[in-house]
């Protein structure tokens, strides 16, 4: 009996396809993360370095650790933008420095 049937080839290669779109989504960097630390003995056995690595370890955990505080930065950046309406300023100063320009200003 196959419990994950829908897993099939395909389906991993689509993954495969999307996967650095997925990098931009901090669930998926978080889940990721879990699934890293969750898997950390078997990726010990895999690369030969029983008990050396901890769950911070750029194969573990790390890279998405690292992923989510760029992203921090990047959506943090993003809220400030809209919450203290930067992008309205910008474009009024913008639009009465096009009128100033043209000679079309009061």
């Amino acid at each position: 009996m196959q419990i994950l049937n829908i897993i099939n080839r395909q389906t991993i290669e689509w993954a495969d396809y999307f996967k650095p779109y997925f990098y931009y989504f901090p669930i998926y960097n978080l889940s990721i993360g879990y699934i890293g630390i969750q898997n950390k003995s078997l990726i010990e056995k895999v690369y030969r370095r029983d008990g050396e690595m901890t769950t911070w370890d750029w194969l573990i955990a790390g890279e998405s650790v690292f992923r989510m505080l760029i992203e921090l930065f990047v959506y943090y950046s993003a809220v400030m933008f809209y919450e203290y309406r930067i992008y309205d300023k910008y474009l009024r100063l913008t639009y009465s420095y096009g009128k100033l320009i043209l000679g079309q200003l009061y």
